[in-house]
């Protein structure tokens, strides 16, 4: 049988950060990071060690140091804790204080944002600066980013590419303003806040995962005046009923991977669980006009009933899929009224876009 710390790097290794991270320094230097005696991280006299439990998080930070260092970027200590230079548009040095109130899923994320923003084209700069279009503000003494909208989140509480994909790739742009939309896999709040800063009139913002949706409510009480549009509601989508979801642990502190339709994760969690249909009417709510959906599978249980309360839009972001999963709800979205596209919205997933995609339906 595994040791607990072998199984534990296994799972760090099949990570898509462990992939990148096997790709970047080798297998063997990859292995001797993961299973060496101790799991740390040091910055000259300072240092950041791991528990056996925190693998992925510490592999994560690796691979996050290791590349902003190949890009250009300078990482030293000084007494205060960690400071990074070098990135472009900031007035001075970022520093990480290395204090009681060190967090270090909060440094993890930011260290991500800056790599993706670093190269996906967008801007960060410092608290004191408005962020510019494709931009975001750090304050790394509240350790909170803040968006071109406005939108101030907490580092701990949020999945960096989701919010990169929101903020900078613009994925989920659509026409919103007065409308009602159903947010189906909102996470920790950042599309619903995305949508209620575009104007929506209400948005329904669906999570079933406790700690996914106790960072919702964390992040909306940031946002006081979007979030009385918002209202959240923690429950899954698919099927009525109780439903068992299985996440693995994400170095982000979020799962962007629980779903009731794979066997795989170490977690299990049950949830209630609703039909569309069913919980648009225990809502009160007669159609609405967008639905965004990103639930890892949830999308093909939708039904005809379904897909008619819905007015204007609908985004699918699938997972689990196959061609004739695919080819069977673009010919249901279509027979509706909707016509559609889809595409591959996440340059970083390695994998056939009948498996992981995007559909656009539109009436």
């Amino acid at each position: 049988m595994l040791s607990s710390k072998i199984e534990l790097g296994i799972r760090a290794l099949r990570s898509s950060d462990g992939r990148k991270l096997l790709k970047d320094l080798g297998v063997r230097n990859a292995l001797n990071l993961l299973f060496g005696r101790q799991s740390s991280i040091s910055f000259g006299s300072r240092s950041i060690k791991f528990m056996r439990s925190e693998l992925v998080l510490y592999l994560s930070l690796v691979l996050h140091i290791r590349r902003l260092e190949n890009l250009g970027f300078k990482i030293t200590a000084n007494s205060q804790g960690v400071v990074i230079d070098g990135y472009p548009y900031l007035q001075e040095p970022l520093l990480f204080r290395m204090d009681s109130q060190f967090n270090r899923v909060a440094f993890n994320n930011a260290l991500q944002l800056l790599m993706n923003y670093y190269e996906y084209g967008g801007f960060v700069v410092d608290k004191s600066m408005k962020p510019p279009r494709k931009g975001i503000a750090l304050d790394l003494n509240k350790m909170i980013v803040t968006t071109y909208e406005g939108i101030n989140f907490f580092l701990q509480d949020i999945d960096p590419w989701t919010f990169t994909e929101t903020f900078l790739l613009n994925i989920h742009e659509s026409e919103v303003k007065g409308k009602t939309v159903i947010d189906v896999g909102a996470q920790a709040g950042d599309t619903a806040l995305y949508f209620a800063s575009k104007g929506a009139e209400k948005v329904y913002a669906v999570e079933p995962i406790q700690t996914n949706f106790s960072a919702l409510i964390r992040n909306l009480q940031l946002n006081p005046a979007l979030s009385g549009k918002i209202i959240p509601i923690k429950v899954a989508v698919g099927q009525s009923g109780k439903l068992l979801l299985k996440y693995d642990p994400s170095p982000t502190g979020l799962s962007g991977n629980a779903s009731g339709f794979s066997d795989k994760g170490k977690v299990t969690e049950e949830v209630e669980s609703y039909t569309l249909g069913d919980l648009l009417e225990k809502q009160g709510i007669p159609s609405v006009d967008v639905l965004k959906m990103d639930c890892k599978g949830c999308e093909w249980l939708l039904t005809k009933e379904d897909i008619e309360k819905v007015n204007q839009q609908i985004e699918i972001q699938w997972s689990f899929g196959n061609r004739q999963r695919v080819s069977s709800l673009l010919q249901l979205l279509q027979a509706e009224g909707f016509k559609t596209r889809i595409f591959m919205q996440n340059p970083g997933i390695d994998a056939k876009i009948d498996q992981y995609g995007t559909i656009i339906a539109e009436r």
